[in-house]
């Protein structure tokens, strides 16, 4: 649960119901509204709006109002992001190995309106795509091609601009100064999204070979491609990938099962992120770990609003 979709009243409602369990609106309108600037009637709107959206469950009419978060999965609950990583690496009772039973709650991770919006947002661009002259979407894409390429490379620690980065895409011209690594790291992305866009019936089903093919052509001319088979490490965190090859390959299987049991397309996105870095499915060399998932994701993005 994200704290940048909620106001700052919401937020401080959400960590008493989590500490707390059930609080009746005469406690937690108290709480809440003896903070400087604060009315009951606001608070009360917050509280309304919590329940509209899904997020807190009220009991009781009048005086015996009670509100408590709802918990129909584990992993929507309420997250005080700027808590957690206050707290010694060592005290976030943090998962520190690949959770295998992590799929029967990766469902129904969006609320009703959170849906709805999506739909909107879905019919506009439709509308919008078919009253685009045919030239202008096709710059608008190259440049999503370019931004795309260019951040996911940078992610990787390449140093080229943004400007060099179209001017390679755009007329094949190397940057001076940089690696022809670099170059390719670039070209690879491009040839990807290239890739997907041409075969994208296929990507809207994702099966294991054609996320292989993938990111064989993430990683031609830089390192070995396929599935690592050496055990790798996170800085910053406790928690360690699956080192086992066989394990990491039947992990993705069922990660692509799961996905293509989802209907939503966000959602579906949002699994693909996190699953593929939990599992760590990295190529063979630890400094170039372009996720060939995640790009997946975004033109999936791309083809799915795009029909």
């Amino acid at each position: 649960m994200n704290d940048t979709i909620f106001n700052f009243r919401q937020q401080q409602i959400l960590k008493l119901l989590k500490e707390r369990g059930v609080l009746s609106r005469l406690n937690l309108t108290g709480e809440i509204v003896s903070k400087k600037g604060n009315s009951k009637i606001t608070v009360i709107r917050d509280l309304n709006e919590l329940v509209k959206k899904g997020y807190v469950t009220v009991q009781g009419k009048g005086r015996a109002t009670s509100y408590s978060l709802v918990t129909k999965n584990s992993l929507l609950e309420y997250l005080d992001l700027d808590r957690y990583f206050k707290a010694d690496q060592e005290k976030r009772n943090a998962t520190i190995n690949f959770n295998n039973g992590v799929y029967k709650n990766l469902s129904n991770l969006y609320s009703k309106g959170e849906i709805e919006l999506w739909e909107e947002g879905k019919v506009k661009f439709g509308e919008a795509k078919k009253k685009l002259d045919p030239s202008i979407y096709k710059r608008e894409l190259e440049r999503f091609v370019i931004e795309l390429s260019w951040k996911s490379s940078q992610i990787e620690g390449n140093t080229y601009s943004l400007i060099e980065t179209e001017t390679l895409i755009k007329q094949d011209i190397r940057a001076q100064g940089h690696p022809e690594d670099e170059a390719r790291m670039i070209l690879n992305h491009k040839d990807a999204f290239d890739s997907i866009l041409k075969n994208k019936d296929d990507f809207k089903k994702l099966n294991f070979s054609d996320v292989i093919q993938l990111h064989n052509i993430l990683t031609k001319g830089l390192v070995t491609s396929g599935i690592r088979s050496q055990k790798v490490m996170i800085t910053g965190t406790n928690y360690e990938p699956l080192s086992d090859k066989h394990e990491l390959e039947n992990s993705l299987k069922n990660l692509i099962t799961h996905i293509n049991s989802i209907t939503y397309p966000p959602e579906r996105a949002l699994i693909l992120i996190s699953n593929h870095s939990q599992m760590g499915i990295n190529v063979q060399l630890e400094c170039y770990q372009t996720p060939c998932l995640s790009l997946t994701i975004i033109c999936r993005f791309h083809i799915e609003t795009s029909i």
